[in-house]
């Protein structure tokens, strides 16, 4: 990652994290999809676990994963993001290792010594995403499970009117999904998505075996109100509910759970 990310994420902490609702009483794994309580993708049992989340912003899931026991580290490579951190470190009284570091050069010890790593949206945001993989599976004990959340490379179309009153989406290339540039004042930030084979390829060549793939969406209104939406999702924003429905339509968001033999 560049100095110009660190000074985007520094410059959208303060709103990112005020407009955002991310709970700390469930593991989220993105906007508006059900957390852990309903996927069911951590080891039954949390506590004594080593673990390590990348790409962390206020660490919201580390929190979590220190009030059922676990020995948590968490990095990010923004320290406005971890000013969140911190303060979510002292309301809960937990005791969540706050590292500030680049996900393309994570400072740990590469041999194995977690049980858990965890990372919600940072690998889109990756110069070289394969590398981290494989950095992660060598810090992976034997038995040890990766929980994977990244952008679906269908989240890179474009929405369009294809027929009066019907909406779709339309990319140019799914293996070449179109970039998400994004600006705050003079730092810009970049999201790619890759092909869901490739994310597998990536996972299985670091030697890894991936047990689940998920891609979640959250249920359409017709099912379920924004209000009951509201309290079942662990991670939501009025933004991210006015595309609610289109999000219902499409996979946005996939989740891999791989474990290292």
């Amino acid at each position: 990652m560049s100095q110009a990310s660190r000074s985007y994420w520094d410059a959208i902490a303060g709103e990112y994290q005020r407009d955002i609702r991310i709970r700390v009483d469930d593991f989220h794994y993105g906007p508006l999809v059900p957390g852990d309580r309903e996927l069911g993708l951590l080891p039954p049992d949390i506590a004594g676990l080593r673990c390590l989340e990348l790409g962390c912003g206020g660490a919201q899931n580390s929190v979590y994963l220190a009030t059922q026991g676990a020995r948590c580290v968490a990095c990010d490579l923004s320290g406005g993001q971890l000013a969140t951190a911190r303060r979510l470190n002292r309301e809960y009284r937990t005791d969540v290792q706050l590292v500030q570091a680049d996900l393309d050069a994570l400072p740990f010890r590469s041999d194995a010594s977690f049980d858990l790593v965890h990372s919600a949206y940072a690998l889109p945001f990756l110069k070289e995403p394969e590398r981290l993989i494989q950095a992660v599976a060598d810090r992976l004990v034997s038995g040890g499970v990766f929980l994977l959340s990244t952008a679906h490379p269908l989240a890179m179309g474009e929405w369009l009117e294809v027929d009066e009153g019907e909406t779709g989406i339309f990319t140019q290339n799914y293996f070449q999904p179109a970039k998400d540039w994004r600006q705050e004042g003079d730092a810009e930030e970049v999201c790619h998505a890759v092909p869901v084979s490739v994310l597998f390829g990536w996972l299985r060549s670091a030697g890894l075996v991936v047990d689940r793939l998920l891609e979640p969406s959250p249920q359409p209104r017709t099912v379920l109100s924004d209000r009951a939406l509201r309290e079942q999702a662990p991670y939501w924003s009025e933004d991210w509910l006015e595309r609610r429905d289109e999000l219902s339509r499409i996979p946005f968001l996939l989740v891999f759970r791989a474990v290292k033999p």
